[in-house]
C-alpha cells in the first residue's frame, strides 16, 4: 500500500500503538473486584511512547535513523510489558493451602501484543529505510 508515503508497516505500525495506548487504560492487575490500571504505573510510560510512535510513523518513511528510534520505542514498550508480567505473576503466595495473588489485566496482554506488533513493524520498516537510503 503506498501513497502519500504511507506503507503497509507504517499502517500496521499504527494498529500496534493503537494496541498499545489502549492496553495502557486497561487493567494490568486484577485482585477479586480489585483492578489496577495501566495508568496507575508503568502504563503511562507506554502510553508516553505509544503517542511518541504514532507521532514518529508520520516522518519515518524517509529516515532510516527514525526507524531505528521506533525498534527502541517498541522494544522497551514490549520489555515494560513483559517486566510487568513478571511482576505481577510474583506476587502469587499461599495461604490456607491455595495460591492467591494478582492475576494479569487483559490491559497488560493488549500493550505487548501491541509492543510485539509494533516491533514487526518497525523492523520491517527500519529494513526498507536501510535499502532505500544511501
Amino acid at each position: 500500500m503506498k501513497g502519500a508515503g504511507i506503507t503497509v508497516s507504517t499502517v500496521i505500525w499504527w494498529i500496534g500503538c493503537g494496541l498499545i495506548f489502549v492496553g495502557a487504560l486497561l487493567p494490568w492487575a486484577k485482585l477479586g473486584i480489585f483492578e489496577k490500571n495501566g495508568t496507575e504505573g508503568d502504563g503511562v510510560i507506554t502510553l508516553i511512547l505509544a503517542l511518541i510512535g504514532a507521532g514518529l510513523a508520520l516522518i519515518w518513511t524517509r529516515s532510516r535513523w527514525l526507524a531505528i528510534v521506533g525498534v527502541l520505542v517498541a522494544a522497551i514498550v514490549v520489555f515494560v510489558g513483559i517486566y510487568d508480567m513478571a511482576d505481577v505473576a510474583s506476587g502469587k503466595t499461599e495461604f490456607l493451602g491455595e495460591e492467591i495473588g494478582p492475576d494479569i489485566g487483559e490491559g497488560l496482554y493488549l500493550t505487548v501484543a501491541g509492543g510485539l506488533v509494533a516491533l514487526g513493524a518497525s523492523i520491517s520498516n527500519s529494513i526498507s529505510a536501510w535499502k532505500r537510503a544511501p
